[in-house]
């Protein structure tokens, strides 16, 4: 009989299984646009048909939409707000579901607070039904310096059909950068052009972890700056019409190196999250960064040039933007960061570490005593077991080295265990080295390994897995300790 009930219970929970085995919902129609007035305004429009299939869909993933926008330049209009739900029944969305809160990006960043998120909460959702959503964000003229936008239409779901169109007055000039091979379309109405691209099928975006930054699934990248125009130009004006004050002039000459500028500005004053995109392109003069402690990356930057130049330094201002994209039709939408010093798609973590650890009866209670390790490198990036397969290339945080040599002592009531051995693997994604060697009075432990390419295509993935797996095997990074008998 009870076995009988455990099969019966297998079959349910494999039927449960089966029966979530496809996408958690499903974008029927995502449409987008973009149409610059004549006098300088921009509307945007956004709308999307979503059906809903699981109770996760609508309890985790897309029963509330999110829109930010800064008040003093743009405003929000929704058009169409309701569900339908499986029988047909339609639930419009009260008013009491719109709800406008402090983005959670500004909260640390009182001089950004006035920025406004609209929380729309969908009501009437249930399996099957379907969320339609259609609203407008309009900009006023002179808020932006160009039409500027970098747009993926990957979501967490599969998305039927996509939708974007850009309306410009005749001549206007645009850049554009595709990708997933859009249908294009172009045509002219009066006295404006008309540019469509169409989508369609696009897959869920991947849920793997380290996925590539950048997606290049389904993308489009549009701007209006003119020929020739750099528009990182925009940006590199504010830093070189930032001034100086007596104060600054003080700070500045306190200083004896441009490492010490650089690391005063990243390590004393407080981060604030929102990207230069949330703050309009624009930043706050180097006297209000300074006495508030606290700066956008962009607003650190630009208080780290105006110290440096002070001190008699000729900083020069850098962009840093996607190693997909090129110039021209690199837009600001696109911008990533800001520095001082010449971009690189290398960024490295190097760590060299040599500690001694004395084991005493307290780590005889736990038998195994694991190896410290900081919470940086690897180590932060929390991976785990790797997956035996990978579709999609790996894009690591940085470079990496890693070399920790440990000199392991003992109480004499203790008696650690070690096997002596040397482990070495070389591959196409790195090197790693871990030795344990006893003496009579000392256990010597040396871990290494290198990483020294950021991206890892999927050809390379199980020399990448067997690294990082064998790195982080308890095997290799664990020394038994027991009680002396």
């Amino acid at each position: 009989m009870i076995r009988n009930i455990f099969i019966t219970l297998l079959l349910c929970v494999f039927s449960a299984i089966d029966s979530f085995a496809g996408p958690e919902a499903e974008f029927k129609k995502v449409l987008i646009s973009w149409n610059v007035l004549e006098n300088g305004s921009v509307e945007m429009n956004y709308c999307k048909e979503l059906n809903l299939h699981t109770h996760n869909s609508f309890n985790n993933l897309y029963g509330e939409t999110f829109i930010v926008y800064d008040p003093l330049y743009q405003s929000v209009k929704v058009n169409k707000s309701y569900t339908v739900q499986a029988d047909g029944n339609v639930i419009q969305t009260p008013q009491n579901a719109f709800n406008e809160v402090l983005p959670r990006d500004a909260a640390d960043a009182p001089a950004y607070n006035h920025l406004k998120e609209l929380v729309i909460t969908h009501t009437g959702l249930e399996t099957g039904a379907t969320i339609y959503l259609d609203y407008t964000v309009t900009s006023k003229p002179g808020y932006l310096p160009a039409l500027d936008f970098d747009l993926s239409l990957e979501e967490l779901s599969p998305v039927c059909e996509a939708r974007v169109t850009v309306t410009v007055p005749s001549g206007m000039h645009v850049n554009e950068t595709l990708f997933g091979n859009p249908s294009r379309k172009f045509q002219k109405e009066q006295n404006k052009d008309i540019y469509l691209y169409v989508f369609k099928n696009i897959p869920a975006r991947p849920g793997e972890t380290l996925m590539p930054a950048y997606s290049t699934g389904a993308r489009v990248v549009i701007n209006t700056y003119g020929k020739g125009t750099d528009p990182f130009d925009y940006i590199r004006a504010q830093f070189k019409g930032a001034e100086s004050c007596p104060e600054l002039g003080t700070l500045a000459s306190s200083f004896n190196s441009e490492q010490e500028v650089m690391d005063y500005v990243n390590k004393k004053l407080g981060n604030s999250r929102l990207s230069i995109q949330q703050t309009g392109y624009r930043m706050r003069s180097p006297r209000e960064i300074y006495r508030s402690a606290y700066g956008t990356q962009a607003e650190k930057m630009l208080l780290a040039y105006v110290l440096l130049r002070s001190s008699g330094h000729d900083p020069q201002i850098y962009p840093q933007y996607p190693s997909q994209l090129t110039w021209p039709g690199t837009g600001l939408a696109s911008l990533m960061g800001i520095s001082l010093t010449p971009p690189s798609d290398e960024i490295a973590t190097v760590i060299d570490q040599a500690e001694t650890i004395h084991l005493t009866a307290k780590e005889a209670e736990k038998v195994l005593f694991e190896l410290p390790v900081p919470n940086k490198g690897i180590a932060a990036w929390r991976l785990g077991t790797l997956n035996s397969v990978r579709k999609n290339p790996v894009e690591l945080p940085a470079i990496i080295s890693e070399r920790y040599e440990y000199t392991v002592t003992w109480d004499g009531e203790v008696c650690p265990e070690v096997k002596e051995m040397q482990k070495i693997i070389s591959n196409r994604a790195g090197k790693l080295e871990i030795s344990f060697s006893k003496k009579a009075n000392e256990i010597k432990i040396i871990r290494f390994l290198s990483l020294p390419e950021k991206n890892i295509s999927p050809d390379a993935y199980a020399d990448f897995r067997t690294l990082l797996n064998t790195w982080n095997s308890l095997q290799y990074r664990s020394i038994i300790v027991l009680k002396k008998k």
